[in-house]
């Protein structure tokens, strides 16, 4: 005989996912009386030797890209890597591999930034919990422009023919394909 509900019927009680549990509803109440942002009071354990290295690296791992499902991919040793950032204050960007859509953060004092995919992208979903999924968007590639003396300019581009439409001229119907 088969235990549990049966499948496709909705759960009805217990923990809902993407309901708040003790440990969120505990952290959330360690924010408030600490006066701090959550980000701030993130970072602020980040450098407290003092705590225990899995938090630290679980509070370093929450300001990630904010797609749960992607997030808790992470990498080990996080808090690691921002102790390094942060001594080196000339450092003004990680780029980072694809993970099917531009993301743009700040760690440790640098912007941190993805690359889209070349092929399909990862549908944009913050939901708490939400699952992942793709979308056939046109793909995309970055171009990264050093300007000596100034800074790393990014340019995120789709990949396809896209007419061009002038500013200055009222708009025309584009030419049909040859």
């Amino acid at each position: 005989m088969p235990v549990g509900r049966p499948k496709g019927t909705p759960k009805t009680g217990g923990w809902q996912k993407g309901g708040r549990n003790k440990r969120t509803l505990a952290f959330r109440a360690e924010v408030a009386k600490s006066k701090q942002t959550p980000l701030e009071y993130m970072v602020a354990v980040m450098h407290d030797e003092k705590a225990d290295k899995d938090r630290r690296d679980r509070m370093a791992a929450a300001a990630a890209t904010g797609v749960d499902q992607m997030d808790q991919h992470g990498f080990d040793g996080r808090a690691t890597l921002a102790e390094i950032v942060l001594r080196h204050p000339q450092i003004e960007r990680i780029l980072c591999g694809h993970l099917h859509r531009a993301i743009e953060s700040r760690f440790a004092g640098a912007i941190v930034g993805t690359a889209p995919s070349t092929a399909h992208q990862l549908v944009l979903d913050l939901r708490p919990g939400a699952s992942l999924s793709f979308a056939m968007e046109p793909p995309c590639y970055q171009l990264h422009h050093w300007r000596e003396g100034a800074s790393l300019v990014t340019h995120t581009a789709a990949i396809g023919d896209w007419p061009p439409y002038s500013f200055s001229k009222p708009a025309s119907k584009p030419a049909p394909p040859e």
